[in-house]
């Protein structure tokens, strides 16, 4: 199977079998992940309950890029260890900064969220891209 898509008017296709993008395209974005969620700082809110949208974008869209990055991994372990990084990336923000980053189930919460929507939405891409029977 190959994922096409449109990059300012030009098609670029190939990415699901190129491993090693798939694999830098995982790193830099947890790379991002990691800033964005080990900060001194939690970043403004520009309304209220705009973070827990944070979350889940963040961890739906780690989600749906680990699940392209590791495809020879068992998919129970990957979701597995998915659900546990939302706890452990809220304890760590609350030991390595407990003056200003707290420990919150909203957030643990949010997480799972963007990590159940990144499975239902590759449940419904692979049923989608399956031949009919």
């Amino acid at each position: 199977m190959r994922i096409h898509f449109r990059l300012a008017g030009i098609r670029v296709s190939g990415i699901k079998r190129n491993k090693s993008a798939r694999l830098a395209i995982f790193i830099f974005y947890g790379l991002l992940l990691t800033y964005g969620l080990f900060r001194s700082a939690s970043p403004p809110s520009p309304f209220s309950g705009s973070d827990k949208l944070l979350h889940i974008a963040a961890f739906g869209g780690f989600a749906l890029l680990a699940a392209l990055a590791f495809t020879r991994l068992p998919r129970w372990l990957l979701w597995v260890l998915l659900c546990l990084l939302a706890p452990a990336s809220e304890l760590l923000q609350n030991w390595l900064y407990p003056e200003t980053r707290v420990f919150s189930w909203a957030d643990i919460l949010a997480n799972w969220t963007g990590i159940a929507l990144a499975g239902i939405f590759l449940l419904v891409w692979n049923y989608r891209k399956s031949p009919p029977p």
